[in-house]
């Protein structure tokens, strides 16, 4: 994004006179004025980035011998397995290690530049 864009962003939102739930009207133009100030005295060629955060969650991956295949399965809760038969010997049940980052080999990790927080509640970040 480009400093104007995201001035013309704030710009438009401090016009409309519209909060946010829950915030005194006061309180929500000085927070935007204070926001336009922030940006404008950036650098015109400054690189503006929104990087939202992204959400994690566990999976379970389940193999299927007879079709040779993998599935995957979000699994906020628990995985239940209901069995058909009556011997639960073809069903093997893992654990899942602690994750550590030094044990994980990315073949084609992207070359990430170094982002500062500008402005949270927007996820404005610039490149440093």
């Amino acid at each position: 994004m480009t400093k104007e864009q995201v001035l013309s962003k704030l710009q438009g939102s401090l016009e409309s006179g519209r909060q946010p739930l829950g915030v005194a009207k006061e309180e929500w133009l000085k927070q935007l004025e204070q926001e336009i100030l922030l940006i404008s005295q950036l650098n015109n060629d400054v690189v503006l980035k929104t990087q939202r955060p992204v959400k994690v969650q566990p999976i379970a991956r389940v193999w299927d011998s007879a079709q040779q295949k993998q599935t995957q399965f979000a699994c906020a809760n628990p995985l239940l397995i209901f069995a058909v038969e009556k011997s639960l010997t073809d069903i093997v049940i893992g654990n899942l290690p602690d994750y550590h980052v030094d044990n994980i080999a990315i073949r084609n990790r992207p070359r990430s530049k170094p982002v500062e927080l500008l402005i949270p509640r927007l996820n404005l970040y610039m490149e440093i």
